[in-house]
This record gives structure tokens, C-alpha cells and sequence, in this order.
């Protein structure tokens, strides 16, 4: 069996859309939904009231804010051996459950898989969002037109990542609760903190283009502030993931990180338009916030 584990906050209307999406899935009966609300406080209830009555459909209340908190619910609550985690702004092809079936059946090997992810662009992206922008921003992943293993660092997005059951079970791994969303603060990097861990296992991941979603880019994550404030939190996330990793370190990641930022501005800067090179200049301002604050607290 597939578990679907969608998790919501305070997105009823996209979060409907979703679930349409697996109600009409073809050539595939055998899965269960897991919705589970994160404290939400629009309609997702009502909505969900909507799809439970169907068998294997069951919505949880998870009280203890947080994306990472969410997921660590539905992965408890999930009875299949193969979990696929799909955002509650995303729609699912209608085959995308039916391909998720033939994929691990015809490679037993893979431990994850990381399906694209298209955008539905609800007003035009501009031009200066660059492919690694909108992959961090809006969730895209188009890694390639084949079936094939991702080298580390790559690795699924959150609106289409599936995972073996065992990954989870046998390794211990699970999303770690001080990273990932909290409500609308837009911390990030527990993926990221995943996939290093499926990496460390010695596990497989693979992409397939097979196993599409749609992921909606709103109109209100199209624009320079919101971009700008992403990729700001993206640097915050990456610091704490460092503190937690190299705890006897802390200067010579900081070393690395100021080489990393003058490599920046000598190399890649400079062929950069403005607007580009402001958001960039809020990540790494994100980071060495995240990288004072923290060593103010080891000070301390």
C-alpha cells in the first residue's frame, strides 16, 4: 500500500484542489490518504470532511506547530510501505500514484524517489528568478527527462517526495523539529537534514519524470519581497543545520563561509542583475545573522 501524507496549514482552498487530485487517480485503488492538520484555522476541517468518508482517507489534528512536527505525524500514523508526501498547494497527476507503484516495482533498489514538479505560474515568474531560486522558492524540480539516481546533494522537494517506509524505520530518521515551517515563518532546511542522513545511510535516490506533480507558485510568493524573504530564511536554515553538525568548528565554518561569499562577489556577482544580486545578498545576510546569533548563545 501508498500512504499519501498531506500536510496543511491554513490553505483549505489549495488543500481541496489536492485531494480532488487523488480522488480522481487511475488505474490505482490500493492507498490511504493521511491529512494532517497543523493547527489550521480556516476551513480545512469542513474540506476535509468533504473526502474522509471514503475508506483509507483519515484526517489527524496535530496540535504541536510546525511542518517538520506534521510530517513526523503522518509518517506515525501511515500504514503503507511506501510513503509519498505531496504539498497541500500541489495537484497530482492522474497517474501519479499508479506510477509511484511502477517505479519501485521495477526498481527495488531505490530507497526514495523525487518525482518533478511543475509550476502553475499564477502570474508570469520574472526573469531574474533563476532555476535554483525557484527550486528553493516555488518547490520546481525538473532534474532530467530519464529515470536516474541523484548524487547527493540532489534530492526530492517536499510537494513530491516518496519515501520506503524503512528509510524512516530502520534508519531512525526523522524531520527534525527546530527546522521546517512554524506557521508563517518560513524556516527551512529539514529536507535538507533528511536527504544527509538518507546520504550517511548509504541509501538510493532516484528522480523520475514519470511521477509529476503541479505546484501552484501564488501570486504572492511571485514577487521580489517574498523571494528576497525565502531565501533570507534559506540562509538562516543552513546555519542552524551547521551548528547542530560541526558544534567544535564554529570558526572554521565561518572561515569557509566568508571564502564561499568573496568567491560570490568576485565570480558569480558581477554577472548578476540587480535584483538577483540583492536576493543573494539576503541569503548570506540570513546566514551570517543565523552564525552571529548563534555563537552569541554558545557565549552566553
Amino acid at each position: 500500500m501508498i500512504s499519501v501524507i498531506i500536510c496543511t496549514y491554513n490553505r483549505s482552498d489549495y488543500l481541496e484542489l489536492a485531494l480532488r487530485s487523488l480522488v480522481k487517480q487511475e488505474n490505482c485503488t490500493d492507498f490511504e490518504v493521511i491529512i494532517v492538520d497543523n493547527n489550521s484555522t480556516d476551513s480545512t476541517k469542513d474540506i476535509c470532511k468533504k473526502f474522509i468518508d471514503r475508506d483509507d482517507w483519515n484526517y489527524f489534528f496535530e496540535k504541536s506547530q510546525g511542518l517538520s512536527f506534521a510530517r513526523n505525524r503522518g509518517i506515525k500514523e501511515a500504514k503503507g510501505e511506501i510513503l509519498a508526501f505531496l504539498d497541500d498547494d500541489a495537484i497530482a497527476n492522474s497517474n501519479w500514484i499508479a506510477n509511484i507503484y511502477s517505479f519501485f516495482k521495477n526498481h527495488p533498489n531505490a530507497d526514495v524517489l523525487a518525482g518533478r514538479v511543475r509550476l502553475i505560474e499564477e502570474k508570469p515568474i520574472p526573469t531574474w528568478v533563476s532555476k535554483e531560486m525557484a527550486t528553493i522558492t516555488f518547490a520546481q524540480l525538473d532534474y532530467s527527462d530519464k529515470t536516474e539516481i541523484m548524487p547527493y546533494p540532489s534530492g526530492p522537494v517536499g510537494a513530491n517526495a516518496i519515501y520506503r517506509r524503512k528509510v524512516f524505520t530502520d534508519h531512525n530518521i526523522r524531520f527534525p523539529t527546530n527546522l521546517g515551517r512554524v506557521g508563517n515563518k518560513l524556516l527551512s532546511g529539514e529536507e535538507s537534514e533528511v536527504l544527509y542522513h538518507i546520504h550517511r545511510a548509504g541509501l538510493h535516490v532516484y528522480y523520475s519524470p514519470e511521477v509529476e506533480v503541479k505546484h501552484h507558485a501564488s501570486k504572492d510568493r511571485i514577487a521580489f519581497k517574498y523571494v528576497l524573504k525565502r531565501l533570507y530564511w534559506e540562509g538562516r536554515s543552513r546555519a542552524i543545520r551547521w551548528s547542530k553538525k560541526h558544534k567544535g568548528s564554529h570558526s572554521e565554518f565561518c572561515l569557509h563561509q566568508v571564502k564561499d561569499f568573496l568567491k560570490f562577489l568576485l565570480r558569480k556577482s558581477p554577472r548578476l542583475g540587480v535584483y538577483e544580486n540583492l536576493i543573494w545578498f539576503g541569503y548570506w545576510g540570513g546566514m551570517f545573522l543565523g552564525l552571529v546569533k548563534l555563537s552569541i548563545r554558545k557565549v552566553i
